[in-house]
């Protein structure tokens, strides 16, 4: 009986430490909930996932608001400052050479 309850509250300090890895950037904090969950089972892994989360968000390239124009040539939606529609292939930056600013 012994060993089948080390076997689980390894596991449990496994988990929560998985869950903390996501959460945070701090290794202290991920063993710590190691070793909580390995105590307390099943509440570490509870408070492994009620945890709030630390780690800063990751912003992609895509998701930056950018001023975009229509393509006259397809009409697609491109960046205001491209010079080649990335949909069409279809370059317009003599196109805009002759308008006046």
């Amino acid at each position: 009986m012994i060993p089948v309850y080390i076997c689980v509250t390894i596991i449990s300090g496994f988990v929560a430490a998985v869950i903390m890895e996501s959460k945070t950037e701090s290794a202290s904090k991920v063993m710590a909930y190691f070793f909580l969950g390995v105590t307390i089972g099943i509440f570490g892994i509870i408070l492994a996932i009620v945890a709030p989360n630390e780690k800063s968000p990751q912003v992609q390239f895509s998701q930056i608001q950018q001023p975009q124009r229509s393509c006259p040539f397809c009409k697609e939606l491109i960046l205001a400052d491209a010079i080649k529609c990335k949909h069409c292939g279809e370059r317009f930056d003599e196109l805009f050479d002759h308008l006046p600013s």
